[in-house]
């Protein structure tokens, strides 16, 4: 189709692949919607919640680490992708222009970290209501303060709209 010479010179892939990996993450966002959906109808939405707050916090303690890591010149797991300056995070560590350190966990920009630690979170602070626990009350304490640390404006923003919108339906 003649669009392969807008590809990085040092992409790992080739344009035809690159496309059907896109098509592909769609593809299993659709299935992982369907087996939460399914979760839900033979188990309780206990366990299913139960499950999201354990990822939710294996990945903050994740991202914690690297950005303690970072900071103290830590072992870091090692990155097998590109940053979007076409630097490889394999062979370096992460380093940051300006003042500010920004959390990142495994993710390749903080902003990727942000986004995926905002939904969880706003499901854990809505069902924290109904069911109040200790664990859920320090992991929403810790979920912000990482959120934060990211630097992400878009996550900051997205996490406000989606508060914005739980307090508006009475969810909290």
């Amino acid at each position: 189709l003649g669009f392969e010479y807008s590809m990085p010179s040092v992409s790992t892939t080739n344009y035809y692949l690159f496309i059907f990996i896109r098509f592909f993450v769609i593809f299993g966002f659709l299935l992982a919607f369907l087996c939460v959906y399914n979760l839900c109808l033979f188990y309780t939405s206990d366990k299913v919640f139960k499950v999201l707050e354990s990822v939710l916090f294996i990945v903050i303690l994740f991202g914690i680490y690297i950005y303690l890591a970072q900071i103290f010149g830590l072992w870091e797991p090692p990155r097998s992708r590109m940053g979007t300056g076409g630097q490889d995070f394999a062979a370096e560590s992460v380093g940051f222009s300006y003042a500010f350190h920004r959390l990142l966990g495994t993710f390749r920009e903080p902003s990727h970290f942000a986004e995926w630690v905002v939904g969880p979170l706003l499901i854990v602070l809505s069902i924290s209501k109904s069911r109040p626990n200790r664990f859920r009350f320090i992991l929403s304490i810790l979920a912000i303060f990482c959120l934060i640390l990211s630097g992400s404006l878009r996550g900051v923003l997205g996490f406000l709209s989606g508060m914005f919108v739980l307090v508006f339906f009475g969810v909290l």
